[in-house]
């Protein structure tokens, strides 16, 4: 490429920057009562090597029901002190009202919501809960079990939500122990007492997973 060639795509590359840098950083003046967060993990090239380096997104739903992208950061890992920098940067630009926060069952980030969202709610997305005990059931099985999910989500309310999950451990104890294990210690945080009109939109981090890819 001739040097006249680099310049454009160099200049190109910094206006792209900046566009970006100016998104990331706008201030944040609505309420986002619901607010999912997701990590995917993704190849770059960082200093002549292929590294991989994970990608942190988080989308929230303001009390108009439109959703949007609040922010997203590309870092290391997605531990505790990376995902405490990712929350405290959106708080900082204006996130507020949040309520409940629907995420996988990350370790990292249950500990740096409690820390920056107090008094907000967290709920375990459903979809990852459903491949994780997928994974620890028969192939044959695997057609009854989620339909078995699916039908605790279709229960008239929280109480009788919990019951048939508390159900279904029950009867995977009996045949997939490794099933029941993962469903009982998958359950925390799955049915959060939320108005059931609601789930259907909050359920799952899918919307976040969408935006990623």
């Amino acid at each position: 490429m001739s040097t006249r060639g680099e310049s454009k795509v160099s200049r190109i590359c910094k206006e792209l920057d900046e566009m970006v840098d100016q998104f990331r950083n706008r201030p944040l003046q609505e309420s986002y009562p619901y607010v999912w967060l997701d990590t995917l993990y993704i190849k770059v090239v960082q200093n002549h090597q292929v590294v991989r380096l994970a990608l942190v997104t988080a989308v929230g739903v303001d009390e108009s029901r439109k959703r949007h992208l609040l922010g997203f950061d590309l870092g290391g890992s997605g531990d505790e002190a990376f995902w405490l920098e990712f929350l405290r940067s959106l708080v900082r630009r204006g996130m507020k009202d949040v309520k409940l926060v629907i995420s996988d069952a990350n370790e990292g980030v249950k500990k740096a919501l409690s820390k920056v969202f107090l008094g907000a709610s967290w709920q375990r997305c459903r979809v990852h809960f459903m491949r994780n005990l997928l994974a620890r059931t028969p192939h044959g099985d695997k057609a009854a079990v989620a339909e078995a999910v699916r039908f605790i989500f279709k229960q008239p309310n929280h109480q009788s939500a919990v019951y048939r999950l508390r159900e279904l451990v029950q009867v995977l104890d009996k045949t997939y122990p490794d099933a029941a294990k993962g469903g009982r210690t998958g359950y925390p945080g799955l049915l959060e007492t939320i108005p059931k009109e609601h789930w259907r939109r909050i359920h799952s981090t899918n919307r976040v997973e969408r935006i990623n890819k």
